[in-house]
């Protein structure tokens, strides 16, 4: 029963920002699939072909999501307004953490059912007006929720640079990622360097790495690398994130978030 206050007040602590987000994307629906139809009827031009909600849709759902998971905390956590009066609530912090992990995790999913309503008003509206055919964002392709398993992905991502930095938690978790991914990429480099360069042996003969000419890696090999890629991607790596970032949260708890 307290976590379902602790999730009521989240909800409505969370109601101007979704109620921003919600205007902003009617907006951006309006110009991409309304505004092409009037301006093909005001020129005489030929009407759009394809709708962009699949596009609009990736768009919200990654840069949308992820912005808006990075700065769940920012508030309630860093701010000095707010702070003091999140660590007094009558709540766990497991309650408190996990109210806004679940807003966090419903975003995709509320997308889906934003994007799936608001393209059948729009497409019916063009298709009585403009006699175009009737093409609704439909949410029953499978692309579909492969993006929001992604997208679950990154945001928890998000979610631990969200709590870990006190400001500009999204740039500087792209920032991290960016990183990160250039030393990654720094290490495979000289890895693969020193086990495939080439050497000239004193008889003549050129081997590679080690001095073997065959191949270090076979088929099982790969295969078994791909699922450990795989488990990563889909368990560690969200797992990780979330843990990390509870016992952030539990930290600035602690230390009153100084």
């Amino acid at each position: 029963m307290r976590f379902l206050y602790t999730m009521r007040r989240e909800i409505y602590m969370q109601k101007k920002r979704l109620t921003i987000y919600v205007i902003t994307a009617l907006i951006i629906l309006f110009v991409f699939e309304v505004m092409p139809v009037i301006i093909a009827a005001i020129f005489g031009s030929h009407l759009p072909e394809a709708s962009l909600y699949s596009e609009l849709f990736s768009l919200f759902l990654f840069i949308g999501g992820c912005l808006y998971t990075s700065t769940l905390f920012q508030k309630d956590m860093f701010s000095k307004d707010n702070n003091h009066g999140w660590l007094m609530l009558p709540a766990s912090t497991a309650e408190k953490f996990f109210a806004k992990g679940l807003m966090s995790i419903a975003f995709p999913f509320v997308l889906v059912i934003f994007f799936s309503v608001a393209s059948v008003f729009i497409e019916g509206l063009l298709t009585l007006t403009a006699r175009i055919p009737f093409m609704p964002f439909s949410p029953f392709f499978p692309e579909v929720w492969e993006m929001v398993a992604h997208a679950l992905i990154a945001q928890s991502v998000f979610l631990l640079g969200g709590v870990f930095f006190r400001k500009a938690h999204f740039s500087k978790t792209i920032l991290t990622l960016g990183i990160i991914l250039i030393g990654l990429s720094m290490i495979a480099a000289v890895t693969t360097f020193l086990i495939f360069q080439p050497v000239i042996l004193s008889n003549g003969v050129t081997v590679y790495g080690f001095g073997r000419n065959v191949n270090l890696l076979s088929d099982s090999d790969f295969s078994l690398l791909k699922t450990f890629a795989t488990a990563f991607y889909w368990g560690i790596l969200p797992l990780f994130c979330w843990i990390t970032s509870y016992i952030r949260v539990e930290e600035v708890q602690y230390t009153d978030a100084v």
